[in-house]
């Protein structure tokens, strides 16, 4: 019957060590922390992402026969445009989080969780300073869908790295 003290060594060579991790259990993870640089590096991916969708919308609507002095107007005024514009949102901030959780190698969910947080807090600042003409479903959306969006981000990369959202 092995002793309960894990610091007692075995009392033969071949006695097993019951206290000892397994040999197939994988690499242990190291302690919890966040790489700063991954969400870094995630929220990067998620403004620049952004922003080319943006310009790639605006070239869009100007080629479609809107002229360019009537361009904010017409991104502000056509609920579809709004709806495609805040669902491409949720994408570049799942791609952000996505990197941030390949990134941070260990725990993505936790990498995610944290640049989707500071994805919300920009946005609602961006909204707050930025966002006169938008209406205010729109705000809302916006604000409803940039953490699950993360979250997926995060999952999505926990699924094909084969790791679990706790890590291992």
């Amino acid at each position: 019957m092995p002793d309960d003290n894990p610091y007692t060594p075995p009392r033969s060579v071949m006695e097993p060590n019951h206290h000892a991790p397994p040999l197939d259990a994988g690499p242990v993870p190291p302690e919890p922390r966040i790489r700063a640089l991954a969400i870094f590096v995630g929220m990067l991916v998620t403004i620049a992402s952004n922003f080319g969708l943006g310009i790639a919308m605006g070239v869009v609507i100007v080629a479609t026969g809107t002229p360019l002095s009537q361009l904010e107007a017409a991104l502000y005024e056509s609920t579809w445009v709004l709806i495609v514009a805040t669902l491409l949102g949720g994408v570049c901030t799942a791609a952000g989080a996505y990197v941030a959780a390949w990134m941070g190698k260990y725990w993505p969910l936790r990498h995610a969780f944290v640049m989707g947080m500071i994805a919300l807090v920009l946005m609602v600042l961006s909204h707050i300073y930025f966002g006169d003409g938008q209406p205010l479903w729109i705000k809302v959306l916006d604000v409803l869908l940039v953490l699950p969006s993360a979250l997926l981000g995060g999952y999505l990369w926990s699924l094909r790295s084969g790791r679990n959202m706790s890590g291992n």
